[in-house]
């Protein structure tokens, strides 16, 4: 099957003001050699602690940034640079993580709807513009009575509804979503979650979701992408990396999200060290391993995503030694 969106050893390096006592420049690797496809109409979700690089992979790929190195694919066509990307602008749309910085507020819910079809040139006219714009409320699950409304005094829930709807509006192939149920309460999070999946099969959409919550990735994801500190550490079909988790990373993300079914296999004392490092904190061999209780020598040698299973891949040298078997 062809590849929908396909990322190709894509790296993001941020530098920083040189310093005058040192003379040297400092600068943040936030993302790595991160390599994924997606094949259409399939949903892929990155999940990691927050600051692992997640929402540095997805604004570069959405084009916020410009890639430090990598190639970025669509439907085969490359839009690593920049030109290329106005391009095809349309089929890429980004879903940020904070839908009230993301809209302005002295503007209507009209206005934040009907600019990208003028910006587009959708719709033959201001009529048709208009009815596209209460259209797609309409499908997010609002009335048109919204449109003549402003940001303020809304609901996050209904804010990201319109955000939502706002990506929808030029009609993209590939949706990236940042965190869409992240500061929501646990009935509006299962809203949201119900409008994605709708939202997904009624527009044969690809989709890329970060979340730092698994067991959110696991309801909207066919595959999952894990990443720690810029680099991705497994990667799989959904359920088969969640139910085998072959790094020990991923292995306690899991862990978290089912503290009252302990996986099977799952050891006292299993538990990783510490917290979560700076992103722009540098170890010599497997970044995981400081916090990593099966650490060993091998450890001091930085490992590469190594076969775990059918499509299923983890970057550990310990895979055989801590696999953990399926519940």
């Amino acid at each position: 099957m062809s590849q929908r969106l396909r990322v190709e050893e894509l790296s993001k390096t941020f530098h920083g003001r040189r310093s005058w006592r040192t003379m040297r420049t400092p600068s943040v690797h936030a993302v790595n050699d991160v390599s994924l496809t997606i094949e259409p109409g399939q949903t892929l979700a990155l999940v990691g602690e927050s600051g692992c690089g997640k929402s540095t992979l997805v604004r570069t790929i959405a084009g916020i940034y410009q890639a430090t190195a990598g190639r970025i694919f669509v439907d085969d066509t490359d839009i690593s640079d920049r030109r290329a990307l106005r391009r095809h602008r349309r089929a890429v749309q980004l879903v940020p993580q904070n839908p009230l910085s993301s809209l302005n507020r002295s503007r209507t819910i009209w206005h934040a709807l009907t600019q990208p079809l003028r910006v587009h040139h959708i719709g033959a006219d201001q009529a048709e513009q208009d009815r596209r714009a209460g259209a797609l409320l309409e499908r997010v699950g609002l009335s048109a009575d919204y449109l003549p409304r402003l940001p303020v005094g809304m609901s996050v829930g209904e804010l990201q509804r319109v955000v939502v709807a706002r990506a929808l509006a030029i009609e993209p192939s590939i949706l990236l979503l940042d965190e869409p149920t992240s500061s929501v309460d646990l009935t509006t999070k299962a809203r949201i979650i119900n409008l994605l999946l709708d939202v997904q099969r009624s527009f044969d959409l690809t989709c890329m979701i970060i979340t730092h919550e698994i067991d959110i990735a696991r309801h909207l994801s066919h595959q999952m992408a894990v990443m720690y500190l810029g680099r991705i550490v497994e990667s799989g079909p959904t359920e088969e990396v969640f139910n085998r988790p072959r790094h020990p990373y991923t292995q306690m993300l899991v862990a978290s999200a089912t503290a009252t079914e302990p996986l099977a296999g799952r050891r006292a004392g299993d538990t990783p060290l510490g917290e979560v490092p700076s992103i722009g904190s540098h170890t010599d061999g497997c970044a995981f391993s400081p916090r990593c209780v099966h650490a060993a020598e091998v450890c001091l040698t930085a490992p590469t995503l190594r076969v775990a299973g059918p499509d299923h891949q983890a970057a550990c040298h310990r895979i055989e030694q801590i696999g953990i078997a399926a519940p």
